[in-house]
């Protein structure tokens, strides 16, 4: 799985990368409607596909650490090469914190995550009703409050990121975007 080149992107790294920025745009895109909606039909959706974007992000984040990252398509000063190191380090980190606040606010508010029937965190059930209960409404809201700040933090952080990749391809006229796209140096 190593580079050809310094400058190329692999298939497998490329795919992953696409792949895990398409789930995180539609797992995003139903918690927003939730929330904004109040309707809670696909919550379950939500987790699980939370759980599965964690898995691949662990995937994702061990390759990088392995493969590290190509070099840099041009010269450019060292603030702008330190900025894009530090946008790549916030995005492997955040879109990790992500889905584990989604499972930390799950699992305290007392609704359990799990993934194919499987549990990961049980729902917490009391009383002869067996009402969904808080293991506790103050780290609850704690988790809830992470989770929603640190996925707006990684939205912007892909904003930023997405910026850089346009301003690389339509005004630095490099191919740091095409061959993220197609591979390539």
């Amino acid at each position: 799985m190593k580079s050809t080149s310094p400058l190329t992107y692999t298939v497998f790294s490329r795919s992953l990368h696409w792949l895990i920025a398409l789930a995180f745009l539609c797992i995003w895109a139903a918690g927003y409607y939730m929330v904004s909606n109040q309707d809670y039909a696909i919550y379950s959706l939500h987790k699980q596909a939370g759980v599965v974007l964690l898995m691949l992000m662990v995937i994702r984040a061990a390759y990088r650490l392995k493969q590290g990252w190509p070099a840099h398509a041009n010269q450019y000063k060292p603030w702008q090469q330190r900025l894009a190191t530090l946008t790549h380090w916030a995005l492997l980190v955040l879109v990790l914190l992500v889905p584990l606040s989604g499972i930390a606010y799950s699992g305290l508010s007392g609704h359990g995550v799990y993934l194919l029937g499987l549990d990961i965190v049980p729902t917490n059930l009391a009383g002869p009703e067996q009402q969904v209960q808080a293991y506790s409404t103050i780290w609850e809201t704690r988790a809830q409050t992470s989770h929603w700040v640190i996925t707006y933090a990684f939205m912007g952080i892909v904003c930023v990121h997405t910026a850089g990749a346009l301003k690389h391809h339509f005004v630095d006229r490099d191919t740091t975007l095409t061959r993220m796209i197609k591979g390539g140096g």
